[in-house]
């Protein structure tokens, strides 16, 4: 006790801190007051420990979002409220061209033209120019074959529009067999050139007029 109490007990410390050597008390007190300031440090830096911990009133209940998650709109109501404006859509267009128009229906969202092979130049440019359609871009053209049926591809060459600018899709379908050819596209859009290579080489639908067919 007295190598603590003494005057020489700084200068001995700072002897025992430079060297890497304690005397065995002041280890013991080191080890008694490291736990106590630790917790001391916690608390205020906000760490949780078991004495915070188990007096906390908190519960296990989850706490309420920041925020209100956007109510979504049923796909089917959306299809619903399509269905009356894409009716009075195709009559127009029907009526616009009921030369070349057979009929048309519509499913959920989607308008369908139905036509002869002989209007796909008339009814594809009309769609593409007119100032109600605008359908500028020809997405995709493909065919389905039934090989059971007079025409094979009866109903079934069929041509997906795009127009851009009323952000709306068109469907046209027309028939064809493995005789009757079918108007190529490719003057109304470019685009078909590659498409209606593909439904060549897959269904042996012939398109009159094709460049490089």
């Amino acid at each position: 006790m007295s190598w603590i109490l003494g005057d020489s007990f700084g200068k001995k410390l700072l002897q025992g801190v430079i060297t890497g050597v304690l005397p065995p008390i002041l280890l013991a007190v080191l080890n008694m007051l490291v736990p106590v300031i630790y917790r001391q440090f916690s608390a205020l830096a906000g760490t949780p420990n078991k004495n915070l911990v188990e007096g906390s009133t908190a519960t296990n209940e989850p706490s309420a979002p920041p925020f209100k998650e956007p109510v979504g709109v049923n796909p089917a109501d959306y299809s619903a409220s399509q269905v009356s404006p894409l009716h009075e859509y195709g009559q127009y267009i029907t009526t616009c061209l009921p030369k070349y128009i057979q009929q048309f229906s519509v499913y959920k969202d989607e308008l369908v033209l139905y036509i002869a092979p002989e209007s796909v130049i008339p009814v594809l440019t009309f769609l593409r120019d007119h100032t109600q359609c605008q359908f500028k871009q020809v997405s995709d053209i493909t065919a389905v074959d039934y090989p059971t049926r007079e025409h094979r591809f009866e109903l079934q060459v069929v041509y997906n529009l795009l127009s851009v600018a009323h952000q709306q899709r068109i469907r046209v379908k027309t028939y064809a067999d493995e005789t009757t050819p079918v108007p190529s596209a490719v003057p109304v859009f470019n685009g078909a050139n590659w498409y209606e290579r593909e439904v060549w080489d897959m269904y042996g639908v012939f398109f009159a007029g094709h460049p490089d067919l």
